[in-house]
């Protein structure tokens, strides 16, 4: 093996990437390849300069290991094949590219992700258009290729000399061409897609045929894969449970979305909050808390990594899972708001107020911390929602909380209290850049 090559084989990332390196190499690739440790990008020379594709890796080296080994090649051999066809401009003029524009339906906290990658990279995520399904999910405009998804931008339909709208439209009565199929029944009361062209979720917008579905009640849909839609009805409280289950399952594979659950109501899409006391939603509510916290994990990584870069000194909270470890019982999902700890919290169901000083813990539903000192919670604005806070509740508004039902307090552990007077001493230093 080269010198060249052993530089790259100190451990799995680096590894990984001179694998995709190579494979690049020999699908025909011929210009200069640069690995780029600390991006964990593989960065290719231009024509003239070094101007050409940045290739991150972040993504695709997570799906890459959620996969058994035998599926690996075909995983890779799929990615390469994706990377080169990404390289490739689309085309010149709009007729050229209308019969192969095509809605993209996604969660609003996988945009979220995007505009955070975008910051680290210069990658332009927040140049891509979007339109609102409901305030949780958004509709893309993507260019329909066999190994790859671009979204359209702002620059492109400019060049195209084209509105988003008058495109959308042009995709949406693409998506309707495409969908002469019907649902096909999956369990009593439970209906699913059976198209499997990366767009299934899209048929979202084609709220005339989910409508004529044969449930109870309103129509209820989830989306937990691109190529999976879910509906039942809101008075089919098996097929509610059957819904859970199935979207469980595909959201355990590598490339899953998200757990959101849409309403249609008269013809229009709103966000569903699960009712705990109907069968299968407290499942639903535990489903959802669980991939809104792989969501904020996600978050925190990439934020801190932007504060890293720019010096800013505030604390990423994290979104915990309360889940008895015997019982599996699900206690809610909660996050730790430090007195004295500039922070950005996530929306929990639940807030733990930490006060080293008094050495005490007091824990009360988002909803009652919310009631008596939502001034002090600033929203970001972002997806999934953080909550800025400067400064912790006064003793006064701490005593009202208390007062409220429901609410709890613990004293802190002496080991615990060490820690966290730690923790918030590490919170409250300047960050350094690297």
């Amino acid at each position: 093996m080269q010198l060249f090559d052993l530089a790259f084989w100190r451990n799995g990332r680096d590894k990984f990437a001179h694998l995709v390196r190579r494979r690049l190499i020999a699908a025909g690739e011929r210009r200069a390849i640069r690995y780029d440790k600390p991006a964990f990008a593989l960065r290719i020379a231009g024509l003239e300069k070094n101007d050409g594709p940045i290739i991150f890796l972040e993504r695709e080296f997570a799906v890459y290991n959620r996969l058994p080994a035998e599926h690996q090649p075909a995983e890779l051999d799929f990615y390469i094949s994706s990377c080169r066809e990404t390289d490739q401009p689309l085309p010149g003029s709009f007729i050229e590219a209308a019969d192969r524009l095509m809605p993209c339906v996604r969660p609003m906290v996988e945009f979220g992700i995007w505009q955070l990658v975008g910051q680290l990279e210069g990658s332009g995520y927040e140049k891509v258009p979007f339109r609102h399904l409901t305030p949780e999910v958004g509709i893309w405009l993507a260019y329909d290729q066999p190994y790859s998804i671009p979204r359209i931008s702002n620059q492109q339909l400019a060049l195209w000399d084209v509105t988003f709208e008058h495109a959308l439209d042009i995709a949406l009565a693409n998506l309707r061409r495409r969908s002469a199929k019907a649902f096909v029944a999956l369990a009593p009361g439970l209906y699913g897609s059976d198209w499997n062209d990366n767009y299934d979720n899209s048929r979202l917008l084609l709220t005339d045929a989910i409508a004529a579905l044969p449930v109870r009640g309103a129509p209820l849909a989830m989306m937990p894969d691109r190529n999976v839609l879910l509906v039942t009805g809101t008075e089919e409280p098996s097929g509610l449970s059957a819904m859970v289950r199935c979207a469980q399952k595909v959201l355990d594979e590598p490339r899953s979305l998200e757990a959101n659950a849409l309403l249609l109501d008269a013809g229009i899409w709103r966000d569903f909050i699960p009712d705990s006391g109907a069968l299968g939603g407290t499942d639903l509510i535990q489903l959802q808390e669980g991939r809104i916290s792989q969501a904020y994990a996600d978050q925190k990584h990439l934020l801190e990594k932007v504060y890293e870069k720019t010096g800013k000194d505030i604390f990423v909270a994290t979104h915990a899972m309360q889940v008895e470890s015997v019982s599996g019982r699900f206690h809610g999902s909660i996050a730790t708001w430090t007195a004295g700890v500039d922070s950005l919290l996530p929306k929990a169901q639940n807030l733990a107020l930490v006060q080293p000083e008094s050495g005490r813990i007091i824990t009360a539903s988002w909803d009652a911390v919310a009631g008596v000192v939502g001034g002090l919670l600033e929203p970001m604005g972002w997806w999934p929602e953080r909550f800025r806070v400067r400064r912790h509740p006064v003793q006064r508004q701490i005593e009202i909380l208390l007062a409220k039902p429901g609410v709890g307090v613990r004293p802190i552990e002496s080991h615990r209290l060490t820690a966290l007077l730690a923790a918030q001493r590490k919170a409250s230093e300047p960050q350094r850049t690297k």
